[in-house]
């Protein structure tokens, strides 16, 4: 029994100096949030102004490669916006929801570029784009609901107006 209770002193000893050399996961901070999610906003502009010229050009295109190339970079840009807002601790009930609204934009947006991402699979496997506007059509609501929570989001952290 001794043993046992000095191994446990021994491993909690060992955990509190590993817990107290590790920095703190996050900042308890609505104003970080605020900051992380304008850094993130004008990190993934560019990237959504290639994918919006990528899909606005796809009814003349030859090849998907560019949409597809597009639809890739900002999924990734949005897994990285989602990285760096999950950690942040809000102090407000209203960041808080801001927040949570943001993850769901983000992860609505995930979803609608990963269906995005297999009608552009089915054009390369020689669907026709007639035969799949239905599903288009239901994509593209669903990046639109999107930007409608993200809008929404962004004005309940205070960033619109």
């Amino acid at each position: 029994m001794s043993q046992v209770r000095t191994r446990a002193v021994a491993v909690l000893a060992v955990a509190g100096v590993a817990g107290a050399v590790l920095p703190a996961t996050a900042p308890a901070s609505d104003i970080g949030l605020k900051k992380t999610v304008v850094r993130y906003e004008k990190r993934l502009a560019p990237t959504v102004v290639r994918w919006k010229a990528a899909d606005k050009a796809l009814p003349d295109a030859t090849s998907t490669d560019t949409a597809s190339a597009a639809t890739g970079a900002f999924r990734r840009g949005l897994h990285q916006w989602k990285v760096a807002v999950t950690p942040i601790k809000t102090e407000s009930a209203t960041a808080a929801g801001g927040k949570k609204e943001l993850l769901t934009a983000i992860r609505e947006y995930d979803l609608g570029l990963v269906q995005y991402q297999k009608l552009l699979d089915k054009l390369t496997a020689g669907a026709t784009k007639d035969s799949l506007k239905a599903t288009l059509t239901r994509t593209e609501k669903r990046i639109v609901a999107a930007a409608n929570d993200e809008h929404a989001a962004l004005k309940e952290l205070g960033l619109l107006k």
